[in-house]
This record gives structure tokens, sequence and C-alpha cells, in this order.
């Protein structure tokens, strides 16, 4: 009788490491939920940054101190009258401005001196010839060495409270410009035809310097930066060439098709199209690479359509994202080999069970209560040990999850070592017959 005491109770200890088990097994499975929803949470938080970014009704921008726009938001573009950013960062600042209070050349002295400035009012001119009335707040970015890098600033529009000083100063402007015109017309065409060469001159020197930094931080970029038209690259940059396996001089007279595997060129190409047609401006989709070494690669694209050069082109970045693709299939394998580890455990310990309880009818047939009760002592002393071995190994597959350093080869030999001792116990039971 006490043997068979013992006995269920180790049946009850059996069970309940099973549903240990599966407890942890819905552990798992949350924190690949949790992961999930994070992921969304930040995307959403990006999303949430860029719209009030771009739909604020106070203008953003950052200009350099020689007036060029570098960055703004569209409501600085619809206060000054244009119909997109793009028209209007090809437009100099210094050029806009129409002084009230104070030059610009004193607006630059207070940036350079004071770092910050705070509700300067001062006039724009809007594309259509109008006057805008702004209030000005901004701070001078500087380098190691005191010089001003550019200004970072936002722009209210004030037009309305100054709207009956506006029209009068306009009024003026107009009578001095046509009186002008009137008196010196040929000097006026003159003037500008210079003005027209220098700023030419300008707008290509600005256009070298912007390409030329533009280069500089594509090539220290990790990301393969590349820009496509008229069916070649016009540029790529060292991480683009050396994710596909090519030398830059190489890839400048690859073709497209060539860095895409067969399956997925007739997506890619259709996406190139549709972006070069002006369906679209910009695209973001993942597909397989193929490698000079004829080796695939998963990639990550972001791609816009721009204006180079006066045509049409394509711009984007690659992100070689493969290791992360072979993690998440690792993961997914390794989970599938653990739910089937606990399968499997869970039949053989059943079978046990079953096994145990026969021999205990068989045991009380032949009415054997005190050897029998001997022997069972001596199994479940035998299989104390290899029970308590197993329990390490499953807790240690959670804790090799939870650290990352989970591997086939982990997996592997910790089911060899479970098996071992499974063999053991069941040898110990047929010794024991």
């Amino acid at each position: 009788m006490p043997a068979m005491i013992t006995k269920r109770t180790e049946i009850l200890r059996l069970k309940e490491e099973i549903e240990t088990l599966k407890r942890r097994n819905t552990e798992l499975e949350n924190l690949g939920k949790e992961y999930e929803r994070m992921t969304g949470t930040l995307k959403e938080s990006g999303e949430m940054y860029r719209s009030l970014y771009d739909n604020i009704n106070i203008g953003l921008y950052r200009s350099t101190p020689d007036g060029r726009l570098i960055m703004a938001n569209p409501a600085i573009a619809k206060i000054l009258g244009f119909d997109s950013l793009d028209e209007l960062l090809k437009i100099n600042f210094d050029e806009l401005a129409i002084r009230l209070s104070y030059p610009r050349k004193e607006f630059k002295k207070m940036m350079e001196f004071n770092t910050r400035l705070e509700g300067f009012e001062t006039s724009l001119r809007r594309r259509d010839g109008n006057v805008v009335y702004i209030r000005e707040s901004a701070i001078a970015v500087k380098d190691e060495d005191g010089n001003v890098l550019y200004y970072e600033g936002t722009v209210e529009d004030i037009t309305e409270i100054k709207k009956i000083n506006a029209v009068l100063e306009n009024s003026k402007i107009e009578l001095e410009k046509r009186v002008k015109e009137r008196t010196v017309e040929w000097t006026r065409i003159n003037e500008q035809l210079k003005e027209e060469l220098e700023k030419r001159k300008e707008i290509e020197k600005a256009q070298m310097e912007s390409e030329e930094k533009f280069r500089i931080l594509s090539e220290k970029s990790l990301v393969g930066i590349f820009i496509w038209q008229d069916g070649a690259f016009q540029y790529v940059n060292a991480s683009f060439a050396l994710m596909f396996a090519y030398s830059k001089e190489e890839m400048m007279h690859n073709n497209f098709e060539n860095l895409v595997i067969k399956q997925d060129w007739s997506m890619v190409s259709s996406k190139i199209q549709r972006l070069l047609d002006g369906d679209v401006f910009s695209s973001h989709f993942q597909f397989r690479g193929r490698r000079k070494d004829r080796k695939a690669i998963f990639l990550e694209v972001h791609e816009a359509r721009i204006n180079f050069r006066n045509h049409p082109a394509i711009i984007g970045t690659f992100i070689d994202v493969t290791h992360m693709k072979i993690i998440q299939r690792a993961l997914k394998e390794k989970k599938e080999q653990l739910e089937d580890l606990n399968r499997y455990l869970e039949q053989r310990i059943e079978a046990e069970i079953k096994k145990g309880r026969q021999q205990e009818q068989i045991l009380m047939q032949h009415s054997k209560l005190i050897s029998m009760g001997e022997m069972v002592g001596a199994i479940a002393h035998q299989w104390r040990q290899p029970l308590t071995s197993i329990g390490f190994i499953i807790q240690n597959l959670q804790s090799a999850y939870e650290l990352n350093i989970f591997s086939e080869a982990y997996l592997n030999r910790s089911v060899e070592e479970a098996m071992t001792l499974i063999k053991f116990m069941s040898k110990t039971i047929d010794d024991f017959r």
C-alpha cells in the first residue's frame, strides 16, 4: 500500500511538471505578441511625428547663413505662396526678405552673438508678389569653432495684423519700381542679365556643393544608396556595391534586373515604372536580391522620384535584412522544435504512467504487495534523479531562448541528454520486471 501511494505521488508530480511546461510555452507566445505590439507602436509614433511636422500651421525651416533653405515644412511654403516644398527649396531665402525693423545683415549679427532670437518681425515677398508679414523665432547652430552652420526657426503669419501698412508699402514699392523701369529701361535689362548670369552661377555652385555633400554623407553610410535614371545607375555608394559583392565600377555598368532574382523582377520593375511615370512619388517594399556570387539576399527598399539633372530619376536606399530573416526563421523553427519536444515528452510520460498503472494491476493480481512495494520504491528512487535532470534541461532551454544564446546545436544536445535519461528510466523499469 505505501508503494502505491508513492507511485501516485510521482504521477501527480509529473502532471504538475507538464502543466509548468504548458505555462512556459504560453509565456513564450505572449512575449512574441508583445514584440509585435511594440514594433507597431514605434511605427505609429514615427507616423504621428511626421503628420505633426507636415500639418502644423506654423512654418518650420532650416536655413544656411547664405540664405539657402535646406529643410522646411509645408506650412512655410503655404505662407510664402508656393505650391510645393520643392519649389520653395530652389529659392534663396535672402532674396525673398524685405527688411522692416532690422536688415538681414543685422539679423545675422544678432543670431551670431546671441545664438537665439525670439519674436523677430519682418516681411517676405510671396511668390505672387504680395507681401506676407511674419514673426520669426530662431536659433543658430554652430560648429566647434563658433561658426554658424545654419539657422533653425519657426515662422508665424501675422499679415492680418499689419495688413494696412503692408498695402501702403507695396503701393510705394510698385510706384518706385514703375518709375525706375521707365527711366532706366536698358540699364535695368542689362542688370537683369548680369543678375541672371550670377544667379545661374550661384545655382550651379550650390548644386555642386549639394552633390558633394550628398556624396560625402552617402559614402560614409552603411545603407546602400543609388540613383537610377534612363535605364542605368547614375550613382551608387560603396555600401550598395558591397551589398551585391561588386566593385563600384562594375555596379555602374550593371543592370537593375541582374540584382533581382527572376521570381521578384516583375514586382520590382513594376514599382520602378510607376515611380518614373509619376503614378506614385515614393515606394517601400522588400524583395530578394542576387549577388555577384549568385547568392540570394533579402533587401528592404525605400525609393522616391526626383528630378536629377533636369530629368526624372529614382533615388533609393537598400538595407540588407537577410540576417534578420534568418533569425526570424530560426526562431520559428526552434519554437516548433520545442513544441514537438514538449509533446514528445508528454507522450512518453503518459506512456510511462500507463505502464506504471498496468504494473500496479499485475502486482495486485499476484498478491506480492511487499516485494512489489520494494520494487516500486527502487524504481522511484532510480527515477527521481533523471526526472529532476529532465526538468533542469527544459528550464535551461527556456533560459537559453530568453538570453538569445539558443541555437540548433544547443537544442540537439539538450534533446540528446533528455532522451538518454528517458532511455535510462525505461531500462530501469525493464530491470525490475
